[in-house]
């Protein structure tokens, strides 16, 4: 299968971690240390903090971006087909392209919805 987003949800997951939490934090830790202890340059380091921190945003907007404009977000798709003569409601057809176990330990599933009508 084509991969049609920018990088895995493992990675999203760890880069998004990284730039939202540690490397404001380690830039505050490092500020804060700086002005009590006397440690060399803080504001140029807290400034490279801050710049790979914006970058990493950048990487992650783009990512969560490429994302939702793909299909891989998509646990399965729900076609409807036709329409049943006694009933009149559609005949929907469910296909799961997600490992079954893993779906049993989901929260929420996402179809991805298609009128064959």
């Amino acid at each position: 299968m084509e991969q049609d987003y920018l990088i895995s949800n493992k990675t999203y997951d760890l880069l998004n971690r990284f730039v939202t939490l540690v490397l404001p934090a380690t830039a505050t830790l490092y500020a804060a240390l700086g002005a009590i202890w006397g440690l060399p340059n803080p504001e140029a380091v807290v400034a490279t903090f801050a710049a790979v921190a914006t970058f990493g945003g950048v990487l992650i907007r783009f990512s969560n971006k490429s994302w939702n404009e793909s299909d891989a977000k998509f646990d399965g798709e729900l076609v409807a087909s036709g329409t049943d003569p006694d009933t009149g409601l559609p005949n929907l057809q469910l296909t799961v392209t997600t490992d079954p176990n893993e779906l049993a330990d989901m929260d929420t599933i996402l179809l991805k919805s298609i009128d064959n009508r």
